[in-house]
């Protein structure tokens, strides 16, 4: 009788031993398939800190006219980041830029200075500077914004922004001032607030 109850044991520890077997080989699969091909570039982008979020008066209202917003001339210093992850090289364009939004309102741009590239399985990272002057914000955004800064939950979005034939690839990062490099998101191609590129047209005089 007790030989008659291990024969079906021995059944079930065969099975689990080749569903073992079987996750091993797949496991082993699928990292020699990373180790070939990989992932695209990861993109990731650090407010390291931030200045000219307190506001200055605008230019006075005509007569009869509402006021004037309230207006920043804000800077961000950015620290922005690529990661190689197959055996290629990962390369930010040339030509990218850089805009800071805070709740839909665009703050600062400016351009990833060149030869942002990391090597294969490596990674690189550059500082760069975005600029807003005389950035218009209602009293209620304002308020909010000078909050959020107070108490350090100020939440960007980094867009970076690269030509791509006769449209754009955008990544977006969610950031916030002095925390870790958050890791964009995308792309998405042709963003709706932008119009497709123009191409220059020689004529002969």
């Amino acid at each position: 009788m007790g030989a008659g109850n291990e024969e079906p044991r021995r059944r079930d520890i065969d099975e689990c031993v080749a569903g073992l077997a079987g996750l091993l080989l797949f496991a082993g699969f699928m990292f020699a398939l990373y180790r070939c091909i990989g992932f695209p570039p990861a993109y990731s982008a650090a407010i390291t800190s931030a200045s000219g979020l307190d506001y200055r008066a605008a230019e006075p209202a005509i007569a009869g006219g509402q006021p004037a917003p309230p207006l920043l001339d804000p800077l961000f210093n950015l620290t922005v980041r690529v990661a190689s992850r197959n055996k290629d090289q990962a390369c930010l364009n040339p030509a990218t830029s850089v805009r800071v939004h805070y709740m839909g309102v665009q703050m600062a741009s400016g351009r990833v200075p060149p030869g942002l590239c990391a090597a294969p399985r490596q990674s690189k990272e550059l500082p760069v500077v975005a600029r807003g002057e005389a950035v218009a914000m209602s009293p209620f955004l304002l308020e909010t914004l000078t909050a959020d800064v107070r108490n350090g939950d100020a939440l960007f979005k980094v867009s970076l922004t690269s030509p791509h034939g006769d449209y754009w690839k955008v990544y977006n990062c969610m950031a916030k001032i002095g925390m870790p490099a958050a890791e964009c998101e995308g792309p998405y191609v042709h963003a709706p607030d932008m119009p497709p590129r123009q191409t220059t047209t020689h004529t002969d005089q």
